[in-house]
């Protein structure tokens, strides 16, 4: 199927599998437009019509806030690791904050993107980079103050 001609579902699902099988409404606005022709659309709330799909067709499971992932993908995703020591748990605790800061910033209207660093770790099933709508820090002031906002371990 050509990307013109592709579905609202048809073109989630390959965002979905391209972020891992699952993805952020956030981050689904943005990129579906890499798989269905924005030119053609005639309705005026095309970011409401995601929303729908990914409510009503079966293909999709919510899994957390803002968050869905394909249902026949649902034994893809990361496992959460079970502690072995305090610094496991840590790490965990902070993994989850972040996580949750994410899907709120990705579910509010007035944040535009978000950005982790720690891509990696596990936040309910879900990694932080996939969570996350940027893949670096935007340069929004002089590079050595980016490269301390990108770093968590300043």
């Amino acid at each position: 199927m050509s990307s013109n001609n592709m579905t609202y579902s048809d073109a989630i699902e390959k965002v979905m599998v391209n972020n891992g099988y699952f993805a952020p409404l956030k981050l689904l606005y943005r990129d579906i437009w890499n798989y269905k022709d924005k030119s053609t659309i005639v309705g005026k709330t095309p970011e409401y019509t995601i929303q729908e799909r990914v409510q009503r067709d079966k293909r999709f499971t919510r899994i957390g806030l803002g968050v869905y992932a394909l249902t026949e993908h649902l034994n893809k995703l990361p496992e959460q690791i079970e502690p072995k020591d305090e610094k496991d748990k840590t790490t965990i605790k902070h993994a989850e904050i972040q996580g949750m800061l994410l899907e709120i910033g990705n579910f509010k209207p007035e944040v535009g993107d978000t950005y982790t660093n720690d891509k990696k770790w596990i936040f309910q099933n879900k990694t932080l980079g996939s969570l996350a709508t940027l893949d670096t820090v935007p340069a929004f002031t002089y590079e050595r103050i980016i490269n301390i906002a990108g770093n968590s371990a300043l």
